[in-house]
């Protein structure tokens, strides 16, 4: 037992550290430790971009797991796979509850799947339209408006977010000149050809886009969270 706990020990440092290669070399080197670490050794191996086997691992936990499903949607939306990463997401909220972060992703896997329909659904039970909701929830629901033609909706939506962002900001003690200029932060307009909104990139990744009334929606990409950090 005391070898198992070093060894644990020992992996959780390598993460730590993002020394991914050498934590699945560990693994993989000692098996027997290593034995009920499958999603460590998953995490490590999504981080090296080595997804078809981190699923694999993942699948033999047990997706009933919620971090297991968890991490295993996350994959699946870095795939493109997106339907089956909006399940997962769920599956994960029905094993540990919601958080903001889960209805971010569970969002924007479901707009990307083009379920639109089932995102804005989703979207009023899990409270996203409230006014608390946070940036990346309004901006997700807004491109579910955008799918669907609902230029207007989008629009507002897109305000409240770009207000919502900068009450955010302000918060944590952001000057006005990083919130303009090192957050880059623009305005969100209508003209008469369609909507220009112009999105935050605060370290997500945010894009600007230019959307024409029936025009092709397919260049929009609504926001999820990697996983940067180990838990």
């Amino acid at each position: 037992a005391d070898d198992g706990d070093a060894f644990h020990c020992k992996l959780i440092s390598l993460i730590e550290l993002g020394r991914y290669a050498e934590a699945v070399q560990a693994v993989e080197a000692h098996g027997e430790l290593a034995a009920g670490r499958e999603f460590e050794h998953a995490y490590c191996l999504y981080q090296l971009n080595r997804e078809p086997e981190a699923l694999a691992l993942l699948d033999q936990a047990g997706l009933d797991v919620a971090r297991n499903a968890q991490l295993a949607a996350q994959i699946r939306f870095r795939l493109g796979e997106y339907a089956r990463a909006a399940e997962l997401f769920q599956v994960a909220e029905g094993e540990e509850g919601g958080s903001a972060e889960s209805s971010v992703n569970t969002l924007a896997a479901l707009v990307s799947a083009g379920q639109t329909d089932a995102a804005l659904a989703y979207a009023e039970q899990a409270g996203s339209s409230d006014d608390g909701a946070q940036f990346e929830l309004l901006y997700n629901l807004a491109c579910a408006h955008i799918e669907k033609g609902e230029l207007g909706r989008a629009q507002l939506l897109l305000q409240r977010a770009l207000e919502t962002c900068r009450e955010s900001l302000t918060a944590e003690e952001y000057s006005e000149e990083e919130i303009e200029v090192g957050v880059d932060i623009q305005g969100v307009e209508a003209d008469a050809d369609g909507i220009l909104w112009v999105v935050v990139d605060d370290g997500e990744d945010m894009y600007i886009e230019r959307i024409e009334p029936g025009g092709d929606a397919s260049s929009i990409f609504p926001v999820s969270f990697g996983r940067d950090s180990f838990e």
